[in-house]
């Protein structure tokens, strides 16, 4: 008997044809001739990844098609190796083994094994690392130790804009330590476990508590300027391009504050899962968000715009990790941990349209690492500014 002549289970042929629909309603359609070839790779992916997907589904269901299936995860014609960055700045990337930093030509330095949960400081000068947990250090891009600090479960270490202050969390209460390694403080305790976002330009810090709230402070004199009501416990928070937002990342969805008073200003639901969120120097942000038949997308969306509709941007099976802007703010770098693959994706400055997609595989044995890397920031934006 022939393969197409083995019978369905039942509703097989419906879930199989819904599955497919909806993949190809996600698909990211690209006018442009000359970018066609290269977008098909990825624009398909979905729905060849959905096909796979409905075979195991009609193999688990007790339809005995196939012997085994070939997922197909990853963009087609990737690099094998990581050669050089398609825009100037410094990548610093976090792995099991380590801290790293990725120079534009694609040459690597190794921070230690010693550190994780590196972070940028202003300028690229200096990174935080955390060692053992309990420990805040500042190193230099050579990995050079410049000072440190024991303090309990040492967490979400981040720099002020003019790099005078850290803020960490520690446990679950928030501190603030100077630049140098000095006047370490309490801020603020019973804190979500959310890293805290100051607001780029003066010493005014934004956190969340464990009631899903927004305080804003100042970070100097521990003054409140003020609290948003509650709602969803926030995962991560963003200071829009401009400051005059922030954003909040939940496990349902996001918030929009304006950054004056921390009132509502939208509301975007998204799929539950943990989310990842980037905010472009330019503006846009992109988040991540799982859609139908185990596939998660890109979505791209102006926090100084809400009326705009979010705009899928890229999708594909599994799941993405971490995402970074370049300091242009023309590439977004996703680190698509189930494809172990790095994907840069190439936005118009004016359109924002995507005009180019390419990608690196095997990024895990690059960096010597156990499971695939998360990004700790793509610095320096020109004019010396952090991104």
């Amino acid at each position: 008997m022939r393969l197409r002549d083995l019978p369905l289970p039942e509703g097989a042929e419906e879930r199989t044809l819904h599955v497919v629909r909806e993949a190809f309603a996600a698909r990211i359609p690209n006018p442009h001739r000359r970018t066609i070839r290269r977008a098909l790779p990825v624009a398909g992916l979905a729905v060849v990844a959905a096909l796979a997907i409905s075979t195991v589904a009609v193999k688990a269901s007790g339809g005995s098609v196939l012997d085994t299936v070939r997922d197909a995860l990853g963009v087609r014609n990737a690099a094998a190796v990581l050669t050089r960055l398609p825009a100037t700045g410094r990548l610093l990337v976090n792995s099991s083994n380590g801290p790293w930093i990725v120079s534009p030509d694609g040459a690597k330095r190794h921070l230690g094994a010693a550190y994780t949960q590196a972070t940028w400081s202003p300028h690229g000068l200096f990174e935080v690392g955390v060692s053992h947990g309990n420990e805040l250090a500042a190193i230099d891009p050579k990995g050079n130790l410049r000072w440190s600090l024991a303090r309990p479960v040492v967490n979400d270490a981040r720099w002020s804009g003019d790099g005078y202050r850290i803020a960490y969390r520690s446990g679950s209460t928030l501190r603030v330590v100077a630049g140098d390694g000095t006047g370490d403080h309490l801020l603020a305790r019973d804190t979500a476990a959310a890293a805290p976002a100051w607001d780029g330009a003066t010493h005014q810090l934004a956190y969340t508590d464990r009631k899903g709230r927004i305080h804003l402070v100042n970070a100097d004199t521990g003054q409140a300027i003020w609290i948003s009501r509650a709602g969803p416990l926030p995962t991560q928070l963003a200071w829009a391009s401009g400051r005059r937002e922030v954003v909040a990342v939940g496990r349902r969805g996001l918030r929009i504050l304006h950054a004056r008073d921390g009132r509502l200003v939208k509301q975007i639901p998204l799929a539950p899962g943990a989310h990842q969120l980037a905010i472009s120097p330019s503006g846009p942000a992109a988040v991540t968000s799982k859609t139908a038949a185990g596939q998660s997308a890109i979505v791209l969306l102006d926090p100084a715009h809400p009326a705009l509709a979010p705009r899928p941007i890229f999708h594909g099976a599994g799941r993405f990790n971490s995402l970074a802007w370049s300091p242009n703010g023309q590439w977004l770098l996703a680190s698509w941990a189930s494809a172990d693959q790095w994907v840069f994706i190439k936005l118009g400055s004016e359109s924002g349209a995507v005009e180019r997609v390419q990608a690196v595989s095997s990024i895990a044995p690059q960096f010597s690492s156990g499971t695939p890397p998360t990004l700790g920031g793509w610095c320096c934006a020109p004019g010396g500014a952090s991104n």
